[in-house]
């Protein structure tokens, strides 16, 4: 597992995530109460749009284009620094997603830090992928995590480098504030 550890997140991009969050219609199939993990997703997509320096485009197939490729951003929210046998999950409403790379990211509750974990292909996610079932207990979970939707779950140590041709210099933060200006 790669691990790109991202600090220093201004408050204007932590409030740029809610606004965003706002807008998203609701969900079916999700893992969060709809709008309640939004701020996250959004928070992880910008993060790695400005990582890589790609578009961010926000389509239900996938959130950032880099150099053509296509990446969709899964991102969730955590209370420490990620670890290998943290899951990476997809959830099978979204595993028909028309994406290159399924990339994923983990956020601090606080927006404080997040990581880049890695990437993987839709292909190879769902092969070497487990599915677990809406309602059946977290197998690599001791705290009695209940599954919210059917989806595919990976540990994060079985996810692919970001490919590095995408990569350039390491951007500053404070140049996401420039490509999504607030009202």
């Amino acid at each position: 597992m790669e691990l790109i550890e991202i600090t220093d997140i201004p408050e204007k991009l932590k409030k740029l995530a809610y606004e965003r969050a706002k807008n998203l219609p609701k969900l079916k199939g999700t893992f969060t109460a709809n709008q309640a993990g939004a701020p996250v997703g959004y928070m992880g997509q910008i993060i790695f749009a400005e990582y890589v320096k790609g578009d961010d485009v926000d389509e239900y197939n996938f959130d950032v284009v880099k150099n053509g490729i296509r990446y969709e951003v899964k991102s969730k929210n955590c209370t420490s620094k990620p670890k290998g046998n943290f899951i990476c999950s997809v959830a099978n409403a979204n595993a028909k997603q028309k994406c290159d790379y399924y990339v994923f990211v983990r956020v601090l509750k606080d927006f404080s830090k997040a990581w880049i974990l890695g990437q993987k292909s839709p292909e190879d996610f769902k092969k070497q992928a487990m599915f677990w079932k809406k309602g059946q207990l977290d197998p690599t979970d001791d705290r009695g995590y209940i599954v919210k939707t059917d989806s595919y779950n990976l540990e994060a140590s079985k996810l692919d480098p970001l490919n590095y041709e995408i990569q350039t210099e390491k951007p500053v933060l404070g140049n996401l504030l420039d490509l999504f200006p607030t009202a």
